[in-house]
């Protein structure tokens, strides 16, 4: 790839969480395939203007069993890349089960799309880089990354040392949940610094960039915007320059408007009915029985359908202190 010489040219372009897929997330009221074409196109364009890498953090595929037009559409117009198998790349999360992937099947047929599906060879204890060229690079698949393998490993002083991993990162200094798996950004980086100029990740959605001590650490995000929550938010890819170690978002193009809240007011509605219910049986019970008891005497007496058992179930279980 030839590079436009006649304006600034990053030396990689940054992505994540590209998430192919044939379904249409519940929250959009667009044709999601139209919506997914475009933003690969938009990609493809920035590569071809660049003619530079582009590294991306895993879940290329949002299911691993891929339909066959989606493996072919995925083979005829997705730009060339290195990238990591992420959770949603893996048949039940599995790294030893990756040859059953639609990710495999790309990487195997495409001889410019560099599948990292193992982690970086150790040799005399040393992690190393799983490419070489203008970056070290260290690519570690969902689920092998392990921080301690780079105590007193130094970088390498001749390359833009880069480390690319699809676990979950967050920013700030609070987790998004409760139990959230994975690390927060800046105590990745304090532990990596010195081994890194620059650290990719994978599988949080909501893109993000930190830094601390000269490593900068890029959370490109998702490429579609799949739930409600991203209302507002600009999918992106970022522009990286090594001699400067800097990044700059490059935002996809979207619709105004095609995401909706309505099937969350209908989950409301419909866990309001279930509370409904379980109020109107409660002043039938019988003295002496447990609720659980009165509830399974309730649902024999009136043979209640399975499915509305099931979710009086879970609600009683995700409501109850």
């Amino acid at each position: 790839m030839k590079r436009n010489n006649t304006a600034p040219a990053p030396d990689a372009i940054l992505t994540a969480d590209i998430h192919l897929t044939t379904r249409t997330p519940v929250a959009r009221t667009d044709d999601v395939a139209l919506a997914q074409h475009r933003k690969v196109a938009h990609l493809r364009a920035l590569q071809e203007r660049y003619g530079c890498s582009i590294l991306d953090g895993g879940d290329l595929f949002d299911y691993w069993k891929a339909p066959p037009w989606l493996s072919a559409y995925a083979y005829h117009n997705l730009p060339a890349m290195v990238t990591v198998p992420g959770n949603h790349d893996l048949p039940e999360h599995s790294l030893a089960k990756y040859e059953h992937s639609a990710l495999h099947l790309l990487g195997a047929t495409r001889d410019d799309i560099a599948v990292s599906f193992t982690p970086p060879p150790i040799v005399d204890g040393v992690p190393q880089p799983t490419y070489r060229g203008p970056f070290a690079m260290y690519s570690y698949p969902n689920g092998t990354f392990d921080y301690r393998i780079f105590e007193g490993v130094g970088k390498d002083p001749e390359r833009t040392n880069v480390l690319v991993l699809h676990e979950f990162v967050w920013p700030g200094l609070k987790p998004p949940f409760k139990e959230a798996p994975g690390y927060m950004a800046q105590a990745l980086l304090r532990k990596l610094h010195t081994h890194f100029d620059l650290i990719l990740c994978g599988d949080n959605h909501k893109g993000f960039v930190e830094s601390y001590e000269g490593c900068v650490l890029v959370n490109p995000g998702s490429m579609l915007r799949l739930t409600a929550d991203f209302i507002g938010y600009r999918p992106r890819c970022y522009l990286y320059y090594s001699d400067s170690n800097a990044v700059v978002p490059e935002y996809y193009p979207i619709e105004e408007a095609v995401l909706s809240t309505a099937h969350l007011d209908r989950v409301k509605a419909r866990d309001e009915r279930i509370a409904a219910y379980i109020k109107h049986m409660n002043v039938q019970w019988e003295q002496g029985l447990s609720f659980r008891a009165n509830l399974e005497s309730y649902f024999q007496a009136n043979d209640t359908p399975k499915s509305v058992k099931e979710l009086i179930w879970l609600y009683l279980e995700t409501t109850s202190a």
